[in-house]
């Protein structure tokens, strides 16, 4: 069953990659030089099938992620964080694992936010995405 449903997908799989292509294209002319994130970088070499769309929290923003996330998340964004530094788990917690372990990825961690991105997006929740993002962005970066 699970084969199936693999092959199956596979058989879809440019036409996913194309639609995450065209919302992360929104997404970047949207968001080009903004005050508040950094937008995914795509090297001129790679194509990036954009499976998350991580944008980076500039400067004082960084300490305000929690509120942005919880901000975002209030008005229907399904947000989410990828990922927690492993050797932050408890297991490697308990293994003796330190913080400060990889700094890049502690750093990448705490400034992180993944914004919705999947094929069946609408046009209108992209549009929907974008307009949330910079009202959030604004409010939160006033009261800083």
């Amino acid at each position: 069953f699970q084969c199936a449903l693999g092959i199956s997908q596979l058989q879809k799989i440019e036409m996913f990659i194309s639609r995450r292509r065209f919302i992360a294209k929104n997404y970047n002319d949207a968001f080009m030089k903004n005050p508040y994130f950094h937008t995914p970088i795509e090297l001129p070499y790679a194509r990036s099938a954009y499976h998350l769309y991580p944008i980076r929290l500039k400067n004082e923003l960084i300490h305000k992620k929690k509120v942005i996330f919880n901000a975002l998340r209030g008005l229907g964004l399904m947000v989410n964080v990828h990922y927690i530094p492993v050797y932050w788990q408890p297991f490697y917690v308990k293994l003796g694992y330190k913080l400060g372990l990889c700094p890049q990825a502690e750093k990448f961690y705490k400034s992180e936010i993944s914004l919705p991105i999947y094929p069946s997006m609408k046009n209108t929740d992209i549009r929907k995405v974008i307009r949330t993002v910079f009202l959030v962005m604004k409010k939160v970066k006033i009261k800083s």
